[in-house]
């Protein structure tokens, strides 16, 4: 498994657009999701974190895969089922440059 694992890290086709939309958790899989989104922020995110182009994620999993990685070619960042206010939050902590107000 872990020698899969690292062929797909190493593939530039895999690693240039990560969709992290996950099936909305129920009590019965919510810690496995949890587990499964964890080991791929810290095991696989900082070895493809180069080569991500475009990024999909939920609620779930945007505060851990932003503050996780340095997507210095992310061109694309798609924020699926996220409520302004938790955007603004998160947008004002990882970069001053992203606020919101209200009009």
């Amino acid at each position: 498994v872990n020698r899969k694992l690292y062929r797909l890290t190493q593939d530039i086709t895999f690693t240039q657009s990560v969709d992290l939309v996950t099936i909305l958790p129920n009590e019965d899989n919510d810690s496995r999701i949890e587990s499964i989104l964890d080991r791929f922020c810290f095991s696989i995110i900082p070895r493809i974190q180069h080569n991500i182009q475009c990024l999909t994620l939920d609620p779930l999993s945007i505060d851990r895969v932003l503050h996780i990685g340095n997507y210095l070619q992310l061109h694309k960042l798609t924020l699926v089922n996220l409520q302004l206010e938790i955007a603004s939050r998160i947008f004002s902590m990882v970069c001053p440059l992203f606020s919101y107000s209200s009009r």
